[in-house]
């Protein structure tokens, strides 16, 4: 069956192309009045994903109706293991058809670098349309750095409350965001690459980007931003079934139901399959967030360095204990919640809830229990003293919250 998928959007992606082979052009032109919304699918699958990239886009396909792509559209850069890379365009013809057309193909390239998305973003840019909407799929690992399990060494002879030996090693695949062929775009990397207050929303499809850390280094890139604290199993989003809240108004609903559609997908499905998390926030209400965090934190120093952490849900498969490795996503609401008092905790409470609208989450995902998910995820950074506090310290939130 995955076969047959991958050989009929192949022949998709070749059938509707008539210039292919021109690698200048761009097109087709622009209809007599601006889009009202241009949705960029970027998609970064020079890796053991690609197959599950052929799929999304054939999902796409099957949600895509004459209804939802009526004066909308959606543009995909893809860059699959087996082929060079290509931008398409879903779109409507004059017959009212769904069409997908190849606009360009590419050399093969870096898709996980600045200068390749800037690229692609601004190709996007030539489409006249009230609004954008941007999606990034493939690997990624939250803030980590690409070389962040060679840094779980002590940084000084402080231990602060060490909570694991400094010689355990992390458990995770480290991708940062992309891996195009082993190379990655770090987190500063992917920021600098978007440029600001052109999108409504950024969505990942991609592992264990809902966390502060990612959210508040992507504030001023668009207004809406929807992550999984988690993993992100291979299917990725059921496409099929949110594309009429994808090329919706941008209503509160529409990103309350892709959510909610990525969920209902997820939870119906049975044993390891039924996992997700996933949440809405507000990105332009991220600062506020951080001043709060801020306040809080520093007003319960000596309690935020001795945290008890074990007691405080972590977002990964590979490190259900600290017997073995080293937790590095914590839910943000709990963490907060066991370092301050009733009251400061009520008012952070208000505030979270007006940051994240909108959560859900499975009972179980893969091999642990999810018994708290507000929706984002934060490093503990007073709890650690390790050489990756270094790279943590570049980071925007660390800045905001801790400088």
């Amino acid at each position: 069956m995955k076969l047959k998928i991958i050989t009929f959007l192949t022949l998709l992606l070749y059938g509707f192309s008539s210039c292919s082979d021109d690698k200048d052009h761009i097109g087709p032109d622009n209809p007599d009045e601006p889009f009202k919304k241009t949705v960029l699918l970027y998609m970064v699958a020079e890796n053991n994903l690609s197959s599950a990239g052929y799929s999304n886009i054939t999902n796409m396909l099957k949600g895509a109706t004459s209804s939802n792509l009526k004066d909308n559209h959606v543009l995909v850069y893809f860059d699959p293991a087996d082929d060079d890379p290509m931008f398409l365009q879903m779109r409507l013809n004059n017959h009212s058809e769904i069409v997908l057309d190849t606009i360009q193909r590419f050399d093969d390239q870096n898709s996980a670098s600045i200068e390749v998305m800037n690229r692609i973003i601004n190709l996007m840019a030539a489409y006249e349309s009230d609004s954008y909407d941007l999606i990034l799929w493939g690997h990624a690992t939250n803030w980590l750095p690409t070389d962040y399990a060679s840094k779980f060494r002590v940084q000084s002879s402080e231990q602060r409350n060490q909570v694991v030996e400094a010689t355990n090693s992390p458990g995770l695949e480290l991708y940062a965001y992309g891996d195009d062929s082993g190379r990655f775009l770090e987190i500063a990397e992917l920021a600098e690459a978007i440029p600001d207050n052109l999108f409504d929303m950024i969505l990942f499809d991609a592992c264990y980007m809902g966390s502060v850390e990612v959210a508040y280094e992507l504030r001023n890139k668009a207004k809406n931003f929807i992550a999984a604290a988690s993993e992100i199993i291979s299917y990725g989003f059921p496409y099929n079934r949110v594309m009429d809240y994808l090329l919706g108004s941008g209503s509160d609903r529409d990103y309350q139901m892709i959510c909610q559609e990525y969920y209902d997908y997820y939870n119906s499905m049975s044993g390891q399959y039924q996992s997700a998390t996933i949440s809405w926030t507000r990105l332009d209400r991220m600062v506020v967030l951080a001043s709060v965090v801020k306040e809080m934190i520093e007003h319960n120093i000596d309690i935020a360095e001795n945290v008890d952490l074990l007691k405080i849900q972590n977002f990964s498969r590979y490190i259900p204990t600290f017997s073995n490795s080293i937790p590095v996503m914590f839910d943000l609401d709990q963490y907060i919640e066991s370092i301050v008092a009733t009251s400061e905790y009520e008012v952070f409470q208000s505030i979270l809830k007006e940051v994240i609208p909108f959560e859900r989450h499975t009972d179980m995902f893969i091999n642990y229990r999810i018994n708290r998910h507000c929706g984002l995820t934060i490093y503990p950074y007073y709890s650690y003293n390790y050489i990756l506090n270094g790279d943590y310290e570049n980071l925007e939130w660390y800045k905001a919250v801790y400088k």
